[in-house]
Formats: structure tokens, C-alpha cells, sequence
């Protein structure tokens, strides 16, 4: 892409694009949770292969998007995206202000979804420490 405003098109396709990334990755999330209270490794292993190509998508157009930024000389950050959006006609600039609010709404959401499914492992894995690591008539005197 050479021309500016096929930059500029593409890295609105981008937001958009990612705002449906990441409601499937959100979905992803939850279902990781139970299938990890569920013990179900085998849903748990197919989720993790569908979290993995989501979160591949989601950095490719991270990456493309740092690019097109710095290509237009803006800050490649959400100040970038925000100092952009005057540059824009006032429909699109209103949508992609949207789109961009949803997208940093929805990363921060699946953020912290990710971080309740990470100290679900760790108590999960602890527990089983716990019960591997224990002798029988220790364990009810543990915790």
C-alpha cells in the first residue's frame, strides 16, 4: 500500500475487523473457563487452538496498525488513532471513534477474563499439587 488513503482504509478495516475479534475471543474466553471447571481437556485443547489463531489475528492487525500510524507520522498508540480521526470526514470519524472505543472497551474486558482464567490454572494447579504432594492422612490438616 503506497497511497495514503488506501493506509488509512486499511487501517480502519483493521479496528472494525478487531472489534469482531474480539467478541469471538470473549466467547473464547468463557468457554476456556469451563472447560477448565469442567476438566474437559479435550474441549479445553480445542479452545486453545481456536484462542491461538484469534490471538494471532489480533496481533497481526496490532502490528499493521503500528505501521500505518508511524507511516503517517502519529503516535502508534490510542493517541494515534485519536489524532487521526480529525483528518477524517465526520461520519467515518465518528464510526471509527466508535469502533476504536468498543475495541479498547473489549481488550480491556478480555483482558481481564484472561487474567480470572490464569488464577483459575494456578488454584487448579495448586490444588493437584497439593493432592500429589501429600501424603493421605496429611491432607485434611493442610490448609
Amino acid at each position: 500500500m503506497t497511497n495514503t488513503a488506501e493506509q488509512v482504509k486499511a487501517l480502519l478495516s483493521d479496528i472494525k475487523q478487531d472489534t469482531h475479534h474480539y467478541d469471538a475471543l470473549s466467547t473464547l474466553l468463557q468457554q476456556q473457563r469451563t472447560a477448565m471447571i469442567a476438566y474437559d481437556v479435550v474441549g479445553l485443547q480445542s479452545v486453545n487452538e481456536q484462542l491461538l489463531f484469534v490471538y494471532q489475528q489480533l496481533h497481526g492487525s496490532a502490528q499493521r496498525r503500528c505501521k500505518t500510524l508511524q507511516a503517517l507520522k502519529l503516535p502508534s498508540n490510542s493517541r494515534g488513532v485519536s489524532q487521526l480521526l480529525p483528518y477524517l470526514p465526520a461520519a467515518l470519524a465518528q464510526q471509527t471513534e466508535s469502533w476504536w472505543r468498543t475495541l479498547e472497551s473489549s481488550a480491556h474486558n478480555c483482558q481481564k477474563m484472561n487474567e480470572r482464567n490464569g488464577l483459575l490454572l494456578t488454584m487448579q494447579q495448586d490444588t493437584l499439587s497439593s493432592l500429589t504432594e501429600q501424603s493421605p492422612q496429611n491432607f485434611l490438616y493442610q490448609r
